[in-house]
Parts: structure tokens; C-alpha cells; sequence
């Protein structure tokens, strides 16, 4: 028997189904979610609804501007079954992947991207969280509406260290999935900063223990983007001169204006007086003159 999805769920109405759920909008409320709803296929099956009721528990944890928020979680039951649902925000905009398949992503914008997951990363380690799933495909590049530049989704895997794990390491982990997108994008440049390249090699270390923290990364991701982004310093009359010396064969005297051309004076006995040249006319009528006899 064919599945026919749900016309409304909870308060929520179905517009359409994606990859893995359903875009809907709140009856009363201006708001449009992503619904996650068990498949009927995996009814009975407790790790399933342990695994989505554990993701919604870790984004309404983090309270991150770069992390989907979570609304509402329920259970669709019907005749048979009982399935749970999570309503969390609809993330819109481009991912990284579309992005990088398109064209030319600045290097800029890539360090803008490095900073920004980042610090996202952080902020879930500081809470004992681990993503498990950093790649282009989750990285949603959107307008900055929400307040953030971009959003990390697809926290499906994420979970919390016990304390049998190695908690460094895992976060290490998730810094090397950063460093291999950065890696990815950035595969194609030439010409690129030493301090770029050190930093995306040092997130994909061989050693986990020899990773910079996610906090590092930003931080230098953020010095890096301000040290490109800052306008120029004007240089002042010693760097000029200094600047100057260094050519050879070039004064460092500013060069003089052109002289005023000034008409040449001579003599004319005809007029008696120290004059320019006269006009061709003038000397017609000089040439008519009579000496006196």
C-alpha cells in the first residue's frame, strides 16, 4: 500500500514533502517549518525515536543564532501507529555545496565561512557537543535575516560524549571535517595567503591532539578576514622619500613648474623705445616714414 503523507500535522499544515520530511506553515502563526516525522517503515523501532527526539533536545540546548531553532515535537498517531514529529525553523538559502558548485567563492568569503562555523562549533563544545556531520551540504548560506550569516543543520548525528570517550578528540573530529571543507573550496585557488593555507592545515593534522580548538580557528579566522578587509594606511612624506631612494635616478625634489614664456625685448630706432617686437602692420608704417633732410 502506497503512504499518502498527512494533510495537517499538530498545528501544522503540509505544503510539501523534501528530502527526508515536510515544509509546512502554523495555522495561526507567520511561521514556516521543517517537519521531521517517523516513517511508517520504521514504526516499533525505539532507536529511531530515541535518535530524533535526541536531536531535537540538542537544538533546543544550544540556543545558537547559528542553529535551527525547535518549535514543537508531538506523536501522529492513527489506528495503528504511533509516530513522534519535530517542528523546528526553516532554514532558506543557498548551502555551501550549491555555492561552490556554481562558481568562484573569494577567499574572503570562505574565511568568513571558516569563522562563522567555527564559532558555532564552539559553542556546542563548550556544552559537551559534538556535530558529527560538517560539510558543505550543511552549511546554509542565507540572507542574514535571522541575525547570523549562515546556519549549521543536519545535526542528526550529533551527540554527547559519555564519559568513557575521548570528548578532545571527538571535537578534534569535527575540526578536521571543517578543515576538509575549507579544503575543498579553497582546492581550486592559487596565490593564497601563507596564513590561509597554515590554517587550514593545521585542522586537518594527522594528530587530533595537534588541531587548533574551534575557538581558535575563529579567532584567527576573524583576524585573518580583518587584516584583508582594513583600508590601506595613506603614506606620509618620510615613506614617500624613503620609497624615492630606493629608485635610482629619480629626484626626490618636486619638479618645478614650466617658466612663463616672455616676449623677447629689443631695440627699434624707429620708435625710440625698448619694446617687443612690433606687429607686421607696424612695420609697413615704419617703412613709410621719411628722414629728414
Amino acid at each position: 500500500m502506497q503512504f499518502r503523507p498527512p494533510m495537517r500535522i499538530g498545528d501544522y499544515v503540509i505544503e510539501k514533502e523534501d528530502d527526508d520530511g515536510y515544509q509546512a506553515t502554523h495555522v495561526l502563526l507567520p511561521r514556516r517549518v521543517r517537519l521531521n516525522v517517523m516513517h511508517p517503515t520504521f514504526v516499533g523501532l525505539r532507536p529511531v525515536a530515541v535518535r530524533m527526539m535526541r536531536e531535537a533536545c540538542i537544538l533546543e540546548a544550544l540556543r545558537h543564532p547559528g542553529v535551527p531553532r525547535v518549535y514543537e515535537v508531538g506523536v501522529l498517531a492513527d489506528e495503528r501507529t504511533q509516530r513522534p514529529w519535530v517542528a523546528s525553523e526553516l532554514v532558506e538559502g543557498e548551502t555551501l555545496a550549491t555555492t561552490f558548485v556554481l562558481g568562484y567563492i573569494p577567499v574572503v568569503e570562505v574565511l568568513a565561512v571558516v569563522r562563522d562555523v567555527a564559532d558555532i562549533l564552539a559553542h556546542a563544545h563548550s556544552r559537551n557537543v559534538v556535530h558529527r556531520g560538517v560539510r558543505p551540504e550543511a552549511i546554509i548560506r542565507g540572507d542574514g535575516s535571522r541575525g547570523y550569516p549562515l546556519c549549521l543543520v543536519n545535526w542528526t548525528d550529533a551527540r554527547v560524549p559519555d564519559a568513557s570517550e575521548d570528548a578532545d578528540r571527538a571535537f578534534a573530529d569535527d575540526v578536521f571535517a571543517l578543515g576538509l571543507v575549507a579544503d575543498l573550496v579553497l582546492s581550486t585557488r592559487t596565490g593564497l595567503p601563507a596564513k590561509v593555507l597554515a590554517l587550514v592545515n593545521d585542522m586537518l593534522a594527522p594528530n587530533p591532539m595537534s588541531r587548533p580548538t574551534a575557538a581558535d580557528i575563529a579567532a584567527r579566522a576573524k583576524a585573518m578576514l580583518e587584516a584583508l578587509e582594513a583600508p590601506p594606511e595613506p603614506i606620509t612624506d618620510d615613506e614617500v622619500i624613503e620609497l624615492s631612494r630606493l629608485r635610482p635616478g629619480r629626484s626626490t625634489k618636486p619638479t618645478p613648474p614650466p617658466p612663463v614664456a616672455r616676449p623677447r625685448l629689443r631695440w627699434t630706432p624707429a620708435l625710440g623705445v625698448e619694446s617687443p617686437p612690433p606687429p607686421p602692420s607696424a612695420y609697413k608704417a615704419i617703412a613709410r616714414i621719411k628722414p629728414r633732410s
